[in-house]
């Protein structure tokens, strides 16, 4: 084959990988703000608001909702210009709002243990958003029976997840089985001072990506849970009553139960342009090694 054919192959090759991404990412509504195409380990730090369906104490069957904002992303490594620990993400202005809704952590078992009581859940699903504006989260749980929700227990969120232009998440996740090795089924497992409403005290799980526009940004399988398995990012959360000082919050919001706040952890990738004009490039450079040491007349 001549040299220009090899040439021609190499360029059609490139365009095709290089446009078959564009197809892709032009449907990414949202790309979430990381500056200075920060690669590598992060610490998500969030508050949430969050209530039950039982009544006061708590049993099996009851189950955890509410909603949530992220507060800022560090790194957790150096890349490039940004230092291990730099704010690379700070919510207002043209980022917007990171903010979210969950529900369905439901209680499986409740263990008496000295000074209160451990707490097992299964289930457990989340929803982000990009947002310009920061929800009405004032409204406690009235939010999920007003602007078009239909009900408490939903994923459904007055001044969230019904404003225009803004209702496909940019993340989709699951708590996963592994929190704890008392019980593998286990998705939150939580050490409380009691099962009275409202609760004082730390939960622990993992959670997987299942979907969203900004999925590809995010690592796969890069912690593990409490029994050994992958997960794609680790929940740390400690939680007190609704009421000035918890959680650094200066007066209660709304008719909350309970709020919180901690870090989540996961890991940035280069987005899927980034990789695919990488691929290009690379494939070009070895077709034209091959040509260069292919010897005359092969």
């Amino acid at each position: 084959m001549t040299r220009h054919a090899w040439l021609a192959i190499s360029v059609a090759m490139g365009t095709l990988v290089t446009g078959i991404v564009a197809g892709a990412a032009s449907a990414v509504a949202e790309q979430i703000p990381f500056t200075d195409g920060y690669v590598g380990p992060i610490t998500i730090k969030f508050s949430s608001f969050e209530s039950f369906t039982g009544t006061s104490p708590l049993a099996p069957g009851d189950q955890n909702f509410g909603v949530f904002d992220i507060t800022s992303i560090q790194a957790a490594a150096s890349h490039g210009s940004i230092s291990a620990g730099e704010t690379i993400f700070s919510p207002g202005g043209t980022y917007g709002q990171l903010v979210g809704i969950f529900n369905a952590v439901t209680i499986s078992s409740i263990t008496p243990v000295t000074g209160g009581d451990n707490i097992q859940n299964t289930g457990g699903v989340f929803e982000l958003f990009n947002v310009p504006a920061f929800p009405n989260f004032s409204q406690g749980t009235s939010g999920y029976t007003t602007g078009g929700c239909t009900a408490v227990n939903t994923l459904c969120y007055n001044t969230l997840t019904n404003q225009p232009g803004f209702t496909t998440p940019i993340l989709t996740l699951d708590l996963i089985p592994g929190a704890d090795t008392t019980d593998p089924a286990a998705t939150l497992f939580v050490n409380s001072n009691g099962t009275t409403i409202p609760l004082t005290g730390t939960a622990t799980g993992w959670l997987d990506i299942t979907g969203g526009s900004d999925a590809s940004q995010f690592g796969r399988g890069g912690f593990t849970t409490a029994i050994g398995t992958p997960a794609d990012l680790s929940l740390e959360d400690d939680f007190c009553a609704n009421q000035a000082g918890c959680a650094g919050f200066t007066a209660p919001v709304g008719n909350w139960e309970q709020l919180d706040n901690d870090p989540v952890g996961a890991n940035v990738v280069p987005e899927p342009a980034s990789l695919a004009l990488l691929g290009a490039a690379l494939m070009g450079m070895s077709l034209l090694g091959w040509r260069r040491n292919k010897r005359p007349g092969q």
